[in-house]
């Protein structure tokens, strides 16, 4: 593995280097960063006849798979069934998401190359047929493995709306759906995943029960022994995906230590916009500019506890990064303590975070909530000249301008 000291580490680059095509290129060079769409890459079909919409609306989810005719098909399967026809070579992506861990970039960072574009470009349509959403870029990868220990989320639901009827259409389909594609076969071994499927889901349109001292959706759908029975694994192939709803519970197993192959798989999200808009504009599909990438990753990075974002991003994306960014502080500060929340933060009502409301904290607190995150996540791994710079495009302006923000 390449030590601190290689100079293509994260910790030797440099803001301009995040968004320099030349970087990422030397770090994968199987991989590629451009702004044009290779003329093998071809939206992929639905054969006449196949019935995914009809799964999802039923099941709340379904595995995809591949089909012989047409060669571009994908169709609902087990999957256990044939990968799905992608132009591009997963095992670059596999083999690129590796390389990014080695050189200490998060998965999620795979978003910088082209290739990761591609899947979601060549399987919106399909999710459109089906489901009525367009890409709303939020993304996600993973490399899980089980040998060291790692698995993957714990039971949740991906959206607890206030509302939840309301993110459903009149014809039933849901407002929010994800395709998770597994980049290496997930197995049991290796932390595949794992849902109670809508119709043993009392909860799945109604919604759950919110308030503080509520259990969790998992333990709520599972009182007896037989209610074990409704769990249902979701092994797939390399190359075959999963598409479910944002109502769907659904976690990742924990795998056998002896297993030798880890679990890479990644994920991009179709909404209606009208529930929840596209991160940035849809017009910089389907390979976007490096710099979008970049601040895609760096968001990533914040709602999962990590790190950053930029101005440049939609107004509903950024007030959710910001959002996220002051909630994981606060849990931070709280975990384990029990009680009432002090005074001006978030209360644990679990609410729909994406929304950036709520009431403002003092200036003095927002800025020691930044600089918290910045002394405990940022500067683990300091970059240089990405602790500032990342987090002036996060919030449009400097870190210590944070006036606007709410929690």
């Amino acid at each position: 593995m390449p030590s601190p000291d290689d100079p293509l580490h994260a910790l030797n680059q440099s803001l301009e280097d995040l968004i320099t095509p030349e970087y990422w290129k030397s770090l994968c060079p199987n991989l590629t960063v451009s702004r044009s769409l290779p003329q093998t890459s071809t939206p992929l079909t639905e054969p006449p006849g196949n019935s995914i919409r009809d799964r999802v609306l039923r099941d709340g989810f379904t595995p995809l798979e591949g089909t012989t005719t047409p060669t571009t098909g994908v169709t609902p399967g087990t999957g256990l069934g044939a990968p799905i026809p992608w132009s591009i070579n997963l095992a670059h992506l596999v083999t690129g998401i590796q390389t990014l861990a080695e050189h200490g970039w998060p998965a999620w960072y795979i978003a910088m190359y082209d290739e990761t574009w591609l899947l979601g470009h060549e399987i919106s349509d399909v999710v459109f047929r089906a489901t009525g959403n367009l890409p709303s870029l939020d993304f996600l990868a993973w490399h899980v493995d089980p040998r060291e220990g790692q698995t993957g989320f714990s039971p949740h639901r991906d959206r607890q709306p206030a509302d939840p009827p309301s993110t459903f259409r009149a014809d039933g389909t849901a407002r929010y759906t994800t395709v998770w594609v597994a980049l290496t076969d997930a197995v049991p071994q290796n932390s595949c995943l794992y849902v109670i499927p809508a119709p043993f889901d009392p909860f799945y349109i109604k919604g759950d029960d919110l308030s503080a001292d509520a259990n969790d959706p998992l333990s709520v759908l599972t009182p007896t022994a037989r209610d074990y029975q409704h769990i249902r694994a979701v092994p797939l192939r390399a190359g075959a995906a999963l598409l479910f709803t944002h109502r769907l519970v659904h976690w990742a197993g924990r795998g056998d230590s002896l297993h030798p192959t880890p679990r890479v798989s990644l994920a991009w999200v179709f909404t209606d916009p009208g529930y929840e808009p596209p991160c940035f504009g849809l017009e910089n599909l389907p390979l976007p500019p490096v710099h979008l990438r970049a601040a895609l990753a760096c968001g990533q990075s914040v709602v999962y506890r990590k790190r950053f974002k930029t101005g440049e991003m939609a107004e509903p994306y950024a007030a959710k990064i910001r959002a996220e960014y002051q909630w994981a502080e606060w849990e931070r500060k709280t975990e384990g303590a029990g009680g009432e929340a002090p005074a001006g933060t978030p209360t644990k009502q679990k609410p729909e975070r994406a929304a950036g409301k709520g009431r403002k904290r003092s200036k003095a607190a927002r800025r020691a909530a930044v600089e918290t995150v910045v002394d405990e996540i940022i500067s683990p791994h300091p970059v240089e000249g990405l602790e500032t710079g990342l987090m002036g495009l996060m919030f449009g302006g400097d870190i210590s301008d944070l006036s606007d923000l709410e929690v």
